[in-house]
């Protein structure tokens, strides 16, 4: 943890320093399970090295699509 702080304190500290998207990101960190985002980050990068392979742009695909 950040400068010896923990939970909500820590939280709003990151969010003063921060954009507000960014600041909402920080918090969905703290919330989000450690395996979790593993995963994700495992599903992207297996993404990027698709969309690599077929010489996509990441955002090419979109959930609708």
């Amino acid at each position: 943890m950040s400068g010896g702080q923990s939970g909500l304190p820590r939280l709003l500290a990151a969010a003063e320093t921060a954009a507000p998207v960014d600041a909402v990101d920080v918090i969905a960190e703290d919330l989000r399970p450690r395996n979790t985002s593993d995963s994700y980050a495992a599903d992207w990068k297996q993404w990027t090295e698709y969309c690599a392979l077929l010489e996509l742009p990441v955002t090419a695909i979109t959930p609708a699509a």
